[in-house]
């Protein structure tokens, strides 16, 4: 069969959750077939593929489903436990072994090359980490979002700490909001909620444990 294929691409942007960008791309193909008797028809079949653009460094994500009613995988779940185990001794050096044993290198905001846990220093407000440790104890409190995001394809799931960072602002419960507010003075969330995106802490871990990113949305 004789085939041509149109391709045409749409980036649109999710309603109530304007970081989310979704690409939608149609290709139509056209050919001729061979009939029984011989000759040729035309025909023509269309497929539409819908890819989800997300980054994880910009916060582009479609909201995934909430993890907290489902036990974490043990990669996962023993990398939170070593970011709290570095929580409950207040030591921001104990997150290098974390940092280590990740895959990839996580992502924490910081410029090329910069040692990560003097990085991490420079931003706490106290010079020695204490309030990066509050915050990651904060967000590990609450219950993570997954999303499709990761390179293996039987088990690509991302988990994303706090699963309001994916949620739609303007589709929170009453329980999400005071979640939303034990992590967050009110005056911060009344700015998310007027610049319509997330721009507090995120944290994301892959499936085989990696930490991905942890950083203050901007």
């Amino acid at each position: 069969m004789a085939i041509t294929a149109q391709t045409s691409e749409i980036t649109k942007t999710m309603r109530g959750h304007p970081q989310a960008r979704v690409a939608v791309t149609a290709t139509e193909l056209s050919g001729t077939a061979p009939k029984a008797d011989g000759q040729r028809v035309k025909t023509t079949s269309s497929l539409l593929v819908v890819v989800a653009l997300c980054s994880l460094v910009y916060g582009w994500c479609v909201p995934g489903a909430i993890a907290g009613e489902q036990p974490l995988p043990a990669h996962v779940a023993e990398t939170r436990e070593m970011i709290l185990a570095a929580v409950r001794a207040a030591s921001l050096e104990d997150l290098a072994a974390v940092i280590d044993a990740s895959a990839v290198k996580p992502d924490f905001g910081l410029a090329s090359g910069d040692n990560p846990i003097a990085g991490l220093k420079a931003l706490s407000a106290d010079g020695r980490g204490l309030e990066i440790l509050a915050a990651l104890r904060d967000v590990l409190d609450v219950a993570p979002a997954t999303l499709p995001l990761g390179k293996d394809l039987e088990n690509n799931l991302v988990y994303v700490w706090p699963y309001l960072a994916e949620k739609p602002l303007d589709t929170l419960s009453s329980a999400d909001e005071i979640e939303l507010y034990r992590l967050m003075p009110a005056a911060k969330v009344a700015e998310m909620r007027e610049k319509k995106r997330w721009i507090w802490w995120r944290l994301a871990i892959g499936a085989d444990g990696s930490l991905l990113l942890f950083k203050k949305m901007p």
